[in-house]
C-alpha cells in the first residue's frame, strides 16, 4: 500500500481532512478516500473514469462513479469514504 497525495482547491479548505491510500497488484489498483471532517469537501483526483471497474461505499455497496467524480474533482460528504477499483494501464 501507499499513502496517496490528495490535492485540494483554494475554496475547499476542509479538503485537508481527506486522506487516501492505494493498494495495487499487477492488474488492479484500489484507492480508498476518507473525508474525516464534518464538512462536504471537493478534492482533485487523477482517476480516469474509463479505467474504473468498480466504486463502492461501505454503507451502500456498489455505487456510480458519477456520484463522486466530475471531471478531475471528487466530492465527498462529511465522514464519507469511497473505494475505487481501477484496471492498471501500461
Amino acid at each position: 500500500w501507499q499513502l496517496t497525495a490528495v490535492k485540494s482547491g483554494m475554496l475547499h479548505r476542509e479538503s485537508r481532512h481527506v486522506i487516501a491510500w492505494t493498494w495495487s497488484d499487477e492488474e488492479t489498483q484500489l484507492t480508498v478516500f476518507v473525508n474525516y471532517s464534518r464538512e462536504k469537501v471537493v478534492v482533485r483526483s487523477d482517476i480516469t473514469a474509463k479505467d474504473v471497474t468498480r466504486v463502492s461505499d461501505i454503507m451502500r455497496g456498489d455505487v456510480s462513479l458519477d456520484e463522486y467524480i466530475s471531471g478531475s474533482q471528487m466530492k465527498l460528504d462529511a465522514w464519507q469514504h469511497v473505494v475505487i477499483e481501477q484496471r492498471k494501464t501500461n
